[in-house]
């Protein structure tokens, strides 16, 4: 049986920034642990890291899936690690951060039992066609609602920077709903302190994710995550890995260097040709573009960058889902209509199929009635 445990009888001597102010979660057994993921056997094993897939077969959660992180044994750093995650992913719960199930402290092993991702990581669909890009659009809508939470929205006294935002560290649920994961060198501050830190380098190496300016100075901000997520949004657009393009050139330099040679097109993925609507790629690129910026200074906020993805969204969707709806002659009975002045030519799809489904007055007693199925 699991119980419920308090984390103020841990052993948090490592550090102070260890420790898990005296929060409740669920304890569970190693023994349950290892009986869940068949003793931790490779087949198990989701990617190149030390987390497994694994079934419970005790207690409440009988049969219920989970991912385990396996922190490394009598190590003060994977304990320091273990601690820091266990704290915010308790502080901090949001649809769009991986849901906590309980973790495992007992004789050395020390393990976080999270939620289970049923499509895994992010990068691993990138470059899989069948992953639509107003699905992938959707799931970026996702991070930014999650970077916005851990940044302090929702009037939070406290945020988070991630400090590790890449493609590997998003996870899939069984809806495709995309989850932040991957908290073991965050930092956690009160909103209304300086935001800037000195970073231990041997913390975090150097990747196609990495701030710039972090790199050359040591500080990290919340605009570094803001860096790292840009770069997601571009291998979202483009349908790759960031570390399957050259590594003598990180990325973001990749794609600048496509948009300063007017040679953007080369880079998109090739199966998004007659999926974007034009407007919803204008207002996606432009705010990752954004997000990469070297100066830190001129990158937008999490806030901005969902509310920006979110008129990506409708432009999108009015492509996707209304333009279907309407009679294929639409755009000749939009011209007419403004000429009269009876429209605006840049009307949403959505109201156009609203005004086609009553009629439509133009010219004197002349009107257009459409056969559009309001069912």
């Amino acid at each position: 049986m699991y119980y419920i445990g308090t984390t103020q009888n841990i052993n948090v001597g490592i550090c102070n920034e260890a420790k898990i102010n005296g929060m409740d979660l669920v304890r569970i057994p190693f023994d349950v642990i290892k009986s869940a993921t068949d003793n931790f056997i490779g087949y198990n094993q989701i990617g190149s890291g030390a987390v497994y897939k694994g079934r419970l077969t005790h207690g409440n959660n009988r049969g219920k899936y989970v991912d385990v992180k396996r922190f490394d044994k009598g190590s003060a750093q994977g304990a320091r690690v273990f601690y820091r995650e266990l704290d915010i992913l308790l502080k901090f719960k949001h649809k769009n951060v991986i849901n906590l199930e309980g973790y495992c402290d007992e004789n050395d092993e020390k393990a976080i039992v999270y939620e289970h991702s049923f499509h895994g990581s992010l990068d691993k669909h990138l470059n899989d066609a069948r992953l639509k890009w107003v699905e992938r659009l959707k799931m970026c809508i996702d991070i930014a609602s999650g970077l916005e939470f851990l940044h302090g929205g929702l009037l939070r006294r406290e945020s988070v920077i991630h400090r590790n935002i890449r493609s590997s560290n998003v996870l899939l649920s069984v809806s495709r709903k995309a989850k932040i994961t991957g908290f073991g060198h965050s930092l956690i501050s009160p909103i209304n302190q300086e935001m800037d830190y000195i970073i231990d380098d041997h913390i975090v190496r150097k990747s196609h994710y990495s701030d710039p300016t972090y790199m050359q100075t040591g500080i990290l901000t919340r605009q570094s995550d803001i860096y790292s997520f840009g770069v997601i949004l571009f291998e979202m657009l483009c349908g790759r890995a960031a570390h399957t393009y050259r590594d003598s050139q990180p990325f973001a330099s990749v794609v600048k260097h496509h948009v300063e040679e007017g040679k953007i097109d080369d880079i998109v993925f090739k199966e998004f040709d007659k999926q974007i609507e034009v407007e919803s790629f204008d207002i996606f690129f432009s705010i990752a573009y954004q997000c990469i910026d070297d100066d830190r200074e001129k990158r937008p906020t999490a806030s901005q960058v969902l509310q920006q993805l979110m008129k990506a969204w409708e432009c999108q969707a009015d492509f996707e889902i209304w333009e279907r709806k309407l009679p294929t002659d639409f755009t000749e009975i939009v011209v007419q209509m403004s000429r009269s002045n009876k429209i605006n030519s840049k009307m949403m799809k959505k109201d156009l199929y609203h005004m086609f489904c009553e009629g439509i007055l133009l010219q004197g007693d002349k009107v257009i009635s459409s056969s559009v199925d309001v069912g």
